[in-house]
């Protein structure tokens, strides 16, 4: 099987939508490729629309990450372009091959097209990948469509009072 050299992990994704809160859960799942050692840092390369300010991480599906399962594990924090940024702390407790995290952080935006975002993965290398971004296209369509409704509707009692 060949090898790539460029290749440092895995990116999986999905999106959920919360029909009552009318929210959406953009979910990473980060996997280290095997010999890549002391990752630190998970970032956006873009600053996601409509961002709640709620982000996470689980690490339900670790296989012996040495991080500690709670609320200290990392720092999430956004830059001054507003990306959001998930750092490790503790001293610098890192995370290692095929050590799975999943980072997630909720938006009241659509996905765009899964091209739309990037992100990064940081440790002994540094990584992209393209991956599901919110859009703020939703509420302009939104908008359009309720300004298209409202000259219907004047058009139509216009026609009404002339017959």
């Amino acid at each position: 099987e060949p090898v790539n050299d460029d290749v440092i992990g895995e990116l999986r994704n999905r999106v959920y939508f919360d029909e009552l809160t009318g929210y959406y859960t953009y979910w990473h799942k980060v996997i280290p490729a095997t010999g890549q050692n002391n990752n630190e840092r998970f970032a956006t390369q873009f600053a996601p629309a409509g961002f709640t300010g709620t982000a996470g991480w689980s690490f339900s599906d670790a296989l012996g990450v040495g991080l500690p399962n709670d609320a200290t594990a990392f720092e999430i924090t956004l830059t001054d372009e507003n990306f959001i940024r998930w750092n490790t702390i503790n001293g610098g407790a890192d995370w290692d091959q095929l050590e799975r995290i999943k980072f997630f952080y909720v938006s009241t935006k659509a996905p765009g097209s899964p091209t739309s975002g990037l992100y990064n993965l940081t440790g002994t290398e540094v990584g992209t990948g393209a991956s599901y971004a919110p859009t703020p296209e939703p509420g302009s369509m939104l908008l359009l469509g309720s300004g298209l409704a409202a000259l219907y509707g004047a058009r139509r009692r216009r026609n009404q009072k002339v017959q």
